[in-house]
């Protein structure tokens, strides 16, 4: 008796996605594991040393995480007003942060003791970083101005009158610390040197500023905006170049792998990742919530989102180690097994009987049913794999098997409720798909044949066929736009041959 041969599943590339270098790069990020908090993530700022924990400012309080068990290792909550804004000191010993308060307050990590509290400022203070040494720190504040704090002696060093309107993003040079850049609801970033006050480099971004970001060499700053990145010469002020592959506002730039690649998140739940050489997206992760902050962590490891809805996303890299196995595994194994002679010099004599090895057949669901011709079966089994894999040509495939054996009407005749919705819902969405398109142009007539009689009596039934006839509908559409569109285009070609042939003659 013959072998049931299963369906052979379509293999379709993928409309619009190509497999590249970075593509393979960053799926190798885990799954990500989100925890929620009490109320929208202001700020994530992950240690610079390992393992990498990471500081989540949320509401009133300071928490910091184990990356690898998500669980709170530290609780800062000594913060009258919302806090804003956590960052970790380079070595990892220290965090500071601001409030709504408007005071800086400086944290011991490992003994969670208060050990500064930095006051002035009239307004709150959205954001603060270290400098470079470590001994001091820079706040940027709804006051509109940016000051400069001493750590040993809990004084303020510099205040500068900075912007005409809430200053709510900021960053210092790691190549000169003297050196601080500012951005502002004034639509304006600047660059002062602080040993003069003075701004020596001033840009319009033409939106409010809500991220600024400066390369590790001080050639170059980033400001984001509105739903545009801009990327501006520090020596000339000019603008180098402007990305708009947002929809939504931009609110985070991050730098990562080693300084060669871009992220950037936006409230359209999307993190976009470029290519520093030419600004090009290289890939896009994608969130359930608008995403207000994030950070990386030194090669790659660990990817932290903060959301507006509370979430905060971890992913993790994984790590690309041979797979080890047990020595009892393997005596297990062995003992389940014949030994084979391995000699590359054996030869079969005269005599002997080769035994083929016989290897069991793997058979899908969707193909079991078929196997016993049970087709509405194998069809709901195909739609549920397909939706769970994200792989529509599965049911496709199966489908095209069911018209080719004339079992398509008998497999979608006799459905109701949930399953005849997977049905129409899966056409519908497909529809219009070149890679399916024929395939499920005829399985929508043969419901229409079979299930025309129940749209006078069935409210949901009507509604998808309603749906359908949308979709359709905007198919003929666009495909007649299409069908003008190369016909022009068939005539500016033969208008501008024959040109060329008439100059020919002339010739």
């Amino acid at each position: 008796m013959a072998a049931f041969k299963g369906v052979q599943v379509l293999s379709l590339p993928r409309v619009g996605v190509k497999t590249t270098e970075d593509t393979l790069y960053w799926r190798k990020l885990s799954l990500p594991v989100t925890v929620k908090d009490v109320s929208a993530i202001n700020h994530v700022d992950i240690s610079r040393q390992e393992p990498y924990s990471f500081a989540v400012t949320c509401s009133t309080r300071v928490q910091i995480f184990n990356p690898v068990s998500r669980e709170v290792t530290q609780r800062f909550s000594k913060f009258n007003k919302a806090a804003c804004g956590a960052v970790f000191r380079s070595d990892g010993n220290l965090i500071a942060a601001g409030g709504e308060d408007g005071i800086v307050k400086l944290f011991d990590v490992k003994s969670k003791s208060l050990l500064r509290q930095f006051v002035g400022h009239r307004g709150p203070t959205q954001r603060c970083n270290f400098t470079p040494k470590g001994t001091q720190i820079v706040s940027f504040s709804d006051d509109s101005t940016v000051s400069l704090w001493d750590i040993p002696g809990q004084t303020r060093l510099l205040t500068i009158d900075a912007h005409d309107d809430y200053v709510r993003c900021g960053a210092v040079c790691k190549a000169n610390p003297d050196i601080v850049l500012s951005g502002s609801y004034d639509h304006h970033a600047k660059i002062f040197d602080i040993r003069t006050s003075e701004a020596v480099v001033n840009v319009d971004h033409e939106a409010p500023v809500d991220s600024v970001l400066m390369f590790p060499n001080g050639g170059v700053f980033l400001t984001a905006g509105g739903n545009s990145i801009r990327v501006w010469d520090i020596v000339a002020g000019k603008l180098l170049a402007q990305i708009a592959q947002h929809h939504k506002t931009v609110t985070c730039l991050k730098l990562a792998s080693k300084g060669q690649r871009l992220l950037s998140g936006s409230l359209d739940r999307h993190v976009k990742i470029y290519d520093v050489s030419n600004y090009q997206v290289v890939h896009t992760l994608d969130f359930p919530s608008p995403i207000l902050s994030m950070d990386i962590s030194p090669q790659d490891k660990v990817l932290v989102v903060g959301m507006t809805s509370g979430l905060f996303s971890v992913q993790r890299r994984k790590l690309d180690e041979p797979r080890v196995v047990s020595n009892r595994k393997r005596k297990r194994a062995r003992s389940f097994s014949q030994a084979v002679s391995t000699d590359p010099g054996f030869i079969v004599e005269r005599g002997d009987t080769v035994v083929p090895e016989s290897k069991a057949q793997y058979l899908s669901k969707y193909n079991t049913y078929l196997r016993t011709f049970q087709v509405s079966k194998a069809l709901t089994a195909a739609l549920r794999q397909a939706k769970f894999m994200d792989q529509p040509q599965i049911a496709v495939s199966v489908m095209q098997d069911l018209i080719r054996r004339r079992a398509l009407k008998p497999a979608l005749a006799g459905r109701t409720g949930k399953d005849l919705v997977d049905v129409m819902q899966f056409v519908t969405r497909y529809a219009a798909d070149t890679r399916f398109c024929r395939i499920l142009l005829d399985v929508a007539m043969v419901m229409i044949e079979v299930y025309y009689p129940q749209i006078t009596t069935c409210d949901e039934t009507l509604r998808r066929f309603q749906i359908l006839q949308k979709v359709v509908e905007q198919e003929v559409k666009n495909v007649q736009e299409m069908m003008e569109l190369r016909g022009c285009v068939e005539m500016l070609m033969a208008n501008s041959c024959s040109n060329v042939v008439a100059e020919d003659d002339r010739v």
